[in-house]
C-alpha cells in the first residue's frame, strides 16, 4: 500500500514510487509519479523531472487529499458505511 507516500503526501510533498499493485490507487500526475519497478534509469529520471517540476505540484492539494480520502474521519466513515450495507444485506 505505501503508508510512507500518505504520510509524505499529508505534508504536502510529491512521490514517487513504483507501480507496484498498491501506489497506483493514490498518485497520479497531480501528487507525484509512477514509475516502472527495478529501473534505475526510471528512478533517476523522475527525480529529475521532479526537481525541475516541483513548483508545480500544489502542496494544499495534495495534502488535502489524503485528508479526505485517509484520515482517520474519512477511513472511520468508510468503515461505517461499508458495515451498514453488510447490515443491511444480512437483514
Amino acid at each position: 500500500f505505501g503508508v510512507s507516500y500518505l504520510e509524505a503526501m499529508a505534508c504536502g510533498l510529491p512521490c514517487i514510487a513504483t507501480r507496484c499493485g498498491g501506489p497506483e490507487d493514490f498518485i497520479d500526475g497531480s501528487n507525484g509519479y509512477l514509475i516502472k519497478t527495478g529501473s534505475t534509469a526510471a528512478i533517476s529520471e523522475s527525480m529529475t523531472l521532479l526537481i525541475h517540476d516541483y513548483d508545480k505540484f500544489d502542496p494544499g492539494q495534495i495534502r488535502q487529499r489524503v485528508i479526505d480520502h485517509y484520515s482517520v474521519e474519512s477511513a472511520g466513515t468508510a468503515l461505517m458505511q461499508a458495515y451498514q450495507q453488510v447490515g443491511n444485506i444480512a437483514s
